[in-house]
């Protein structure tokens, strides 16, 4: 697989490194699925570095899944009516602590996890108003 090789791919010249280079290989005292855990976060920026539309695609991704996620946890909890307050309390605290977090940093310092926190919040917000509205009519 291209994404965990150390080196000597890419085609081209003998120097080039690979797809992947990470300090993370270099250690071989690590096990192999160590080594991969470790490199993860900079494979991760470099994923999203490589083609920035990667943030829009992936925001909208976490948005859809908050909306289906939502729409689930109505669905469930709404049409068995076993602790519809424990699961209001749950999606209200996970909502206030997302707003909290992405309000209280400054632009610049919102990561790309509190970036797909806030767009599956804003999903489950719309799945929300919708179920609302089909329990209105």
């Amino acid at each position: 697989m291209a994404l965990f090789s150390g080196g000597g791919g890419g085609g081209g010249g003998g120097n080039n490194p690979g797809p992947v280079d990470v300090d993370a290989w270099a250690n071989p005292s690590l096990p192999r699925l160590a080594q991969v855990a470790v490199s993860a976060p900079q494979r991760v920026r470099r994923y999203f570095e490589e083609k920035p539309s990667r943030k829009l695609v992936w925001t909208g991704i976490a948005l859809f899944f908050g909306f289906y996620g939502a729409g689930a946890c109505t669905l469930a909890f709404g049409a068995l009516a076993i602790n519809d307050n424990v699961a209001g309390v749950v999606l209200v605290l996970f909502h206030e602590l997302v707003s909290r977090a992405w309000w209280s940093r400054p632009k610049k310092d919102r990561g790309l996890g509190l970036r797909f926190a806030q767009a599956f919040k804003c999903g489950m917000v719309l799945a929300l108003i919708a179920d609302s509205f089909k329990l209105g009519s």
